[in-house]
């Protein structure tokens, strides 16, 4: 890493929330300087008492405030954070980069707008002013940044869709790392440990119990089984 880059990561919540860009950016925020790479991290937490737009207005602020001495600001997402990271980055001259983990734009309509369309289909369908805003602003503000980092191919893919064929070239893909300390165990020992009855079957999925996670097909699935 070029001991010359210091980051301030622009992130919507950091620990003690509970969430994938909480999880990364405390990673950042704890890696990073053994590397020599100084960070400071912004959370939306510190703002999100007040009221909606005062709330990305003060968060604009405080990014203002903590951008003296930082060459990159790297958001965590392409809306809440992203659109105050990206104009501040504009008026400060600084570089943007931005982690795209999911499509903002389609998970805030499947909660909120009812759009009930999976992320794929989603990209090629046209729906109401405040859906097509947000996908817009999501849009403009990925094409600004420098780098673009997905955690998946495929979703590398289909931010790509998003830009022109001559920006495709700044979308990374970086997958998640995470330590894992290697455990000998067998099937027999796993169900014993578990209390698991011989003959049921066991799936093992992660996640936040929200609508485009699709764990309400998981157990639609397995309840069919």
């Amino acid at each position: 890493m070029n001991k010359d880059i210091s980051l301030l990561v622009a992130t919507g919540i950091y620990p003690p929330s509970v969430g994938g860009p909480a999880t990364y950016s405390k990673l950042l925020n704890d890696e990073l300087p053994k590397r020599n790479v100084s960070v400071k991290v912004v959370s939306f937490d510190s703002v999100r008492s007040y009221p909606k737009i005062v709330r990305h207005i003060f968060y604009m602020f405080l990014l203002f405030r903590n951008s003296y001495g930082v060459t990159h600001i790297y958001s965590q997402d392409p809306l809440s954070v992203g659109l105050p990271a990206c104009i501040t980055s504009f008026v400060l001259r600084k570089k943007f980069w931005i982690r795209v983990a999911g499509d903002y734009a389609w998970e805030q309509s499947r909660q909120r707008f009812g759009v009930s369309d999976d992320v794929d289909k989603f990209q090629d369908t046209r729906y109401g002013f405040r859906v097509e805003m947000m996908r817009f602003i999501q849009c403009r503000v990925v094409r600004w940044a420098e780098r673009v980092i997905t955690p998946s191919a495929y979703f590398g893919t289909l931010v790509s869709g998003w830009l022109p064929e001559s920006r495709w070239h700044t979308v990374v893909t970086i997958y998640n790392g995470i330590d894992l300390v290697p455990i000998v165990l067998s099937k027999e020992q796993a169900r014993k440990n578990l209390s698991i009855p011989d003959g049921v079957r066991v799936v093992v999925s992660a996640g936040r119990l929200v609508p485009w996670k699709g764990f309400d097909d998981v157990i639609d699935t397995l309840n069919n089984i």
